[in-house]
């Protein structure tokens, strides 16, 4: 408990606010003690002055408690949103979660080796999906985590652990010919009792029309087992079988972060049917997620997105995936974020689905507990995504909570032990911590030489540019920015580079013309890792004197306002939104 009161006493501010005052009275009550005199000022004064700077003093601990004072001026500390990172998530079937469900992949009993029939299966749990998740009262798991149980034995226990769950659907496909058995359960997790089940048998003629159907049975069973209002599904589009089996390989790449497959894949899913918003939407999504894995999305690819978006839109006005994509394009193609902001923390709103833009948005505005809250908040939707997870991470440590940061780090290498980020954060994490010897280790492993980090890697996932930017980190924190420079100089000989990955190589050699000259052409080419070097000067690499002389250059406020970023650019921004994303 004490250690508890004590972290939140450092978060909000309060004892460097009350050392602060301190030293503040003191000194006021050593220029009273020199000048009243002098002055001819009555020798009661300061009495008064001591009475009275005893007496502001729990004024102004409550104050620091309940408000914070920050570039935007003081702003209130909203409990329900500057939640603490260490909470947990609610247990599932509490008050204020009562229903919490996760849609299994259906199983393939025939063994179909063409793999016709597992995506067959795929695409009934996605409708399963898309139909209850309008169902305010469900906390309905993301595809990102109950796809991962795809074929598994189902371990009841095991996936009411990891997703937190209430209820469970799932069930199975046989195949004989173009004639399928389908059977769907929904399952208490709580007693692993069977609330409900429903077989089907068709032929294979109208497989969309199956899987609305076996949706629409689902949702039934739910609004009775579970008490929820009953609704309709207003959706006016349909997707084709054979689109619908190229989408989900798409998607299925897309988790995976194979984007040149989800390309492939998605622009064959819209040359068979082009009349719903789910493939434009994913194909616009890839040029803004791909930036986070070292490929370039310059003014052009937006472009592309934003027309995909467009298309998205047309036929259905109200997508929130596609809603939240065009709020993201406001920014990065139009420098507007206060419609950024509000474009997609609406769709947040509307569908939860969409909600991992939003602690983006609340990054670039210096409002990091709302970010990392709402990071919490999805991971309780979406526990098996390790990207949420990562990111999460990664600002806590920027909040100074490292060993929470490292509990989330730990369960996203659990989930994916391999991922791109994770062994960034890892390297960071090591030189922040001032240990260049777990650094050099680290590289080793992950097929480098930290010793001339411009040879080519013998592992196949690293680019010779992260080799590269790894070593002129490396370089840079131990003081020989000579070495960092040169591997800043041949990361910019790469193909293909960011401008965000030179910009940063160049920081860490001191060669801050050199970072603003590459930042300039990221911002003139509208590389979308721009926006991370926009960070603000406190949170991102807040210990290292490079970026410290870095932030503190004139051309960083020229930078945030090109960006859209500026003062100016965030006055006015009704940031209670951000409430209401956290509440849904």
């Amino acid at each position: 408990m004490s250690d508890s009161l004590f972290e939140e006493l450092k978060r909000r501010k309060v004892i460097r606010i009350a050392m602060s005052y301190v030293v503040v009275a003191w000194v006021l009550i050593q220029v009273g003690d020199v000048v009243i005199e002098p002055l001819g000022i009555p020798p009661w004064f300061q009495t008064a002055l001591i009475i009275a700077l005893v007496a502001l003093f729990p004024v102004a601990i409550i104050v620091a408690w309940l408000y914070e004072l920050t570039s935007k001026g003081i702003v209130r500390d909203p409990a329900d949103v500057r939640v603490d990172a260490t909470a947990t998530a609610p247990k599932a079937g509490t008050e204020d979660d009562p229903n919490r469900i996760a849609v299994l992949p259906l199983v393939d009993l025939s063994q179909d080796e063409s793999g016709e029939t597992q995506i067959f299966c795929d695409g009934i749990s996605e409708e399963i999906i898309n139909t209850i998740a309008v169902h305010k009262e469900l906390t309905v798991i993301a595809r990102t985590s109950s796809f991962r149980f795809r074929g598994s034995e189902i371990d009841l226990a095991a996936i009411r652990s990891d997703l937190d769950i209430t209820h469970l659907v799932t069930g199975s496909v046989r195949r004989s010919g173009d004639h399928y058995r389908i059977a769907v359960q929904l399952i208490d997790a709580g007693d692993n009792s069977q609330l409900w089940t429903e077989s089907i048998q068709k032929t294979f003629d109208q497989p969309f029309e199956i899987q609305t159907q076996l949706a629409h049975l689902v949702d039934a069973a739910l609004v009775q087992h579970l008490d929820l209002k009953a609704l309709h599904e207003s959706r006016t589009w349909t997707l084709s079988p054979e689109a619908q089996e190229q989408y989900l390989i798409a998607k299925d790449a897309f988790w995976r972060a194979d984007f040149p497959t989800v390309l492939e894949h998605a622009n064959k899913s819209n040359q068979i049917d082009s009349h719903n918003p789910l493939v434009p939407t994913l194909i616009a999504q890839v040029y803004l997620v791909w930036p986070r894995y070292g490929f370039t999305a310059t003014r052009d690819e937006l472009r592309l997105a934003s027309r995909n978006v467009a298309t998205a839109l047309k036929i259905d006005r109200d997508y929130p995936g596609a809603n939240a994509v065009r709020g993201m394009l406001s920014l990065f193609l139009e420098r507007d974020f206060k419609t950024a902001f509000e474009v997609v923390t609406k769709a947040a709103i509307t569908n939860p689905g969409v909600a991992e833009w939003v602690p983006q948005l609340l990054v670039y505005a210096d409002r990091y507990e709302e970010a990392v809250e709402l990071h919490r908040r999805i991971a309780q939707r979406d526990p098996l995504n390790p990207f949420n997870l990562l990111i999460w991470a990664n600002r806590l440590n920027w909040l100074g909570r490292k060993e929470i940061a490292l509990n989330v780090s730990e369960r996203a290498k659990y989930i994916d032990p391999e991922h791109l980020i994770l062994k960034n954060n890892t390297f960071r994490w090591a030189l922040r911590d001032g240990d260049v010897d777990k650094a050099r280790s680290l590289m080793s492993d992950w097929g480098m030489d930290p010793d001339a980090p411009e040879t080519e890697p013998n592992v196949p996932w690293v680019p010779r540019s992260i080799s590269l930017w790894l070593g002129s980190r490396l370089f840079g924190e131990t003081g020989d920015t000579d070495r960092a420079y040169a591997q800043a100089k041949e990361i910019e000989k790469q193909p293909g580079f960011t401008p965000t990955t030179v910009a940063e190589a160049y920081i860490n050699a001191g060669a801050i013309d050199d970072a603003y000259r590459i930042w300039d052409m990221g911002i003139n080419q509208y590389d979308l890792g721009a926006y991370d070097l926009a960070q603000p000067p406190d949170m991102r690499e807040p210990d290292n004197p490079l970026w410290q002389e870095f932030r503190k250059d004139k051309r960083y406020d020229v930078c945030l306002e090109r960006l859209g970023l500026d003062e100016d650019s965030l006055r006015g921004i009704d940031w209670n939104m951000s409430l209401q994303v956290l509440q849904h």
